[in-house]
């Protein structure tokens, strides 16, 4: 679905969250846009019951608009 959604929507950036082996390969899909990418939280083992911290997903997206205000 998300593969679908960046041919769909064409982003300028992307803030992806997964496990460690669709997240790497989701960014290899789109090696032409940025992809900053974060790991789903683990604690019952691999993709199982994953958690993720919605902060860092925040900060990323802060650091984001700050950065393109200051062009």
């Amino acid at each position: 679905m998300a593969r679908k959604a960046v041919v769909e929507a064409h982003p300028k950036y992307i803030i992806a969250v997964a496990c460690e082996r669709d997240l790497v390969n989701g960014i290899l899909d789109v090696d032409t846009i940025p992809v900053y990418g974060i790991l789903n939280q683990l604690p019952n083992g691999p993709c199982i019951n994953t958690t993720i911290n919605v902060q860092a997903i925040k900060d990323v997206i802060i650091r984001y608009i700050d950065a393109n205000n200051k062009e």
